[in-house]
């Protein structure tokens, strides 16, 4: 009997022995994985929709994730480490590896509790995901009539800045909420979204607008506009100079014009303004000229010559335009009475031959001519001459003179200069 029971143990020493080569704890060594984590463990988390944050780690136990506003449901897929540890979701039981829900979710914030209570007695675990519904406090698209935003909208974004010249008073904003249940307020003021609020005043410097969204649950987000309007445009110049002479008066930039005295010897002039601002423009006589870079030649007239420069400044509206006349004196007047001929008309020639600086001739025509007329031509045109105390014109036939039949006549030319002053008299006497 006693060996009987002893095969009998041998046997199931063996068959155990055999069994375990299969069985866990039991494998040889570098054929079983190596153990991970605990039978609490969660293997996996999965949302739908929705991405966990952080990615899963079984040894990380809070996540956060964020859905569009739309979604108002939630699935969550919890897997065990552990096949046989049960699985609790919000407290109600839950099959690892299998959708659990669906979850309705609030309007704010909604947490997900995971229990994981492992077999034979053994501490539980928890997890916890808090999933937030994104855009109830968004805002879809924020537009100013004034100008653009800067930085380019986004809802995530909410400081923004826009630059509007001095000439823009007001705006007008139109905000438009990612979620048709939120709440619009701009600059504390009830508004609708998608429709235009304002004008909104702006004053020059900078105006901030708020804009303020309103979730259901009372969670608020602002995003915050600065709208910069520029003040007055400076179109002042800094300096003004001429290469023809000084500027009288004294060059200010708050005196627009100003007047120049050249000699007449002085044909053109080139202008150099500088403006105040560097990113002001200009243009002389109606010209694109260059800050500080000499403009010209300008041509100069006998008188008056007006040259404009009109400064546009950087606020591309306000203009302010500076006068310099230069005034070319005229040439200084003639005092050249010469001629430069003498011809009568009865023939003959001039005893001595004509000399400018000759004055006194003598002519005997052939016959006994009974008149005569005579051409005196001046060197200047500008002088003037009478013959015989007659206004006559420079070579310009004057006649007839009546000839003496007996006795010589005499013909008088008087040569005034331009200048009014010398004169010169001319004498031809007529034989007979």
């Amino acid at each position: 009997m006693w060996r009987y029971a002893l095969g009998v143990v041998l046997i199931r020493l063996v068959a155990l022995t055999v069994i375990g080569l299969t069985l866990p704890g039991c494998i040889p060594d570098g054929d079983a994985p190596a153990p991970t984590g605990t039978a609490a463990d969660l293997a996996a988390i999965e949302l739908s929709p929705g991405t966990l944050s952080p990615g899963f780690d079984p040894a990380v136990t809070s996540y956060t994730a964020t859905i569009s506003s739309t979604t108002t449901e939630i699935m969550v897929t919890a897997t065990t480490a552990d096949p046989a540890a049960r699985l609790t979701i919000n407290n109600l039981p839950a099959t690892s590896g299998q959708p659990f829900g669906p979850i309705v979710l609030e309007d704010g914030p909604t947490t997900v509790s995971l229990v994981v209570e492992p077999p034979g007695n053994q501490p539980l675990k928890s997890y916890t995901v808090v999933i937030t519904r994104s855009g109830l406090t968004d805002l879809a698209s924020l537009v100013l009539s004034a100008g653009d935003l800067t930085p380019a909208f986004t809802p995530q974004t909410t400081t923004y800045a826009v630059s509007v010249p001095t000439t823009t008073t007001s705006t007008s904003i139109t905000a438009t909420t990612a979620d048709a249940t939120s709440v619009l307020r701009i600059n504390n003021q009830p508004a609708l979204s998608g429709q235009p609020f304002g004008p909104i005043a702006l004053a020059v410097g900078g105006t901030a607008i708020a804009v303020t969204v309103s979730a259901p649950d009372g969670t608020t987000k602002t995003y915050t506009v600065t709208v910069n309007r520029a003040g007055p445009g400076n179109a002042n110049l800094g300096s003004l100079t001429l290469s023809a002479g000084a500027l009288s008066p004294a060059f200010n930039s708050n005196t627009t014009a100003y007047s120049v005295s050249v000699p007449n010897a002085t044909t053109s002039t080139t202008v150099t303004a500088v403006v105040q601002v560097a990113t002001s423009t200009m243009a002389i006589n109606g010209a694109t000229a260059v800050s500080g870079s000499p403009f010209g030649p300008i041509t100069l007239n006998v008188g008056a010559n007006p040259i404009t420069i009109v400064v546009r400044a950087n606020d591309g509206v306000t203009l302010k335009t500076y006068t310099v006349t230069v005034v070319r004196a005229a040439p200084p007047l003639s005092s050249n009475a010469n001629l430069s001929g003498i011809v009568l008309s009865v023939g003959g020639t001039l005893q001595p031959p004509f000399n400018p600086n000759v004055t006194s001739y003598e002519i005997e025509p052939p016959g006994k001519p009974a008149l005569t007329f005579v051409t005196a031509t001046t060197q200047d045109p500008n002088a003037t001459l009478t013959i015989n105390g007659l206004p006559a014109q420079s070579g310009v036939p004057f006649g007839p003179i009546a000839l003496s039949r007996q006795d010589e006549t005499r013909i008088t030319i008087v040569v005034r200069a331009q200048n009014l002053v010398t004169t010169k008299t001319y004498k031809v006497d007529v034989e007979r």
